[in-house]
């Protein structure tokens, strides 16, 4: 409910595989549920000249680190991870 007592829009979606979302509009689509294949996966994703969805699904509980919409400082550590530019 948007003006309910949550107020809290599009939290509590259901299961979505956006990787196939995007593959079905001719893309491609990663599904990573383990961590130690994400830096491998990422790594492709980034060679690749299509359009390219990474979905990493969170535990439904997850907040550490998010603020203002956005994952604190991702972008940075995982370019530092997968070795490109910081």
């Amino acid at each position: 409910m948007l003006f309910g007592a949550e107020r809290a829009p599009a939290t509590k979606l259901a299961h979505v595989r956006y990787d196939r979302v995007v593959e079905a509009f001719g893309g491609v689509g990663y599904h990573v549920e383990d961590p130690a294949q994400l830096v491998p996966v990422l790594r492709e994703a980034l060679d690749r000249p299509e359009v390219v969805c990474v979905n990493v699904p969170l535990d439904a509980g997850f907040r550490g680190g998010v603020r203002g919409g956005k994952v604190d400082g991702v972008a940075g550590r995982t370019r530092a991870l997968i070795g490109g530019p910081v």
